[in-house]
């Protein structure tokens, strides 16, 4: 009943990310270089791309490259201050190590910046280092 349909009698152009598996299901599989390269190409068109750094930063992260994973936080942070998702990696990596006023500052950071994040509370509620 409520269909769209756009036609502008030419053929369109896919899109690069529909003829290519996403990168966020190249982490899931594990292929962490894979995904690794599509995000430093993302961030080579657009160096401020804020969320491909965040994510850059998460594979590092696993792959136990904490310099990287730190370097391309701390870039991500410069850039969008009120990113989430980064504030909850910090708490994340600062609660198993112990520094619970970092971890705190950080947490408290992203839930003052959006309260009721479900990442935050699971930070608040103990669950973030398991």
């Amino acid at each position: 009943a409520n269909r769209l349909v756009v036609t502008s009698g030419r053929a369109s152009e896919p899109h690069p990310y529909d003829t290519r598996i996403l990168p966020e299901q190249l982490v899931l599989d594990k292929k962490y270089a894979e995904a690794a390269a599509i995000y430093t190409e993302d961030l080579r068109q657009d160096p401020s791309f804020v969320e491909s750094r965040y994510r850059l930063a998460c594979i590092h992260h696993e792959e136990g490259k904490t310099n990287e994973a730190l370097g391309e936080i701390d870039r991500a942070l410069k850039g969008d201050p009120d990113y989430i998702d980064i504030h909850v990696f910090l708490s994340r990596y600062y609660l198993p190590q112990g520094a619970l006023a970092k971890a705190e500052q950080y947490v408290r950071l992203a839930n003052l910046k959006q309260p009721g994040n479900p990442e935050v509370q699971r930070v608040y509620l103990g669950e973030a280092h398991e």
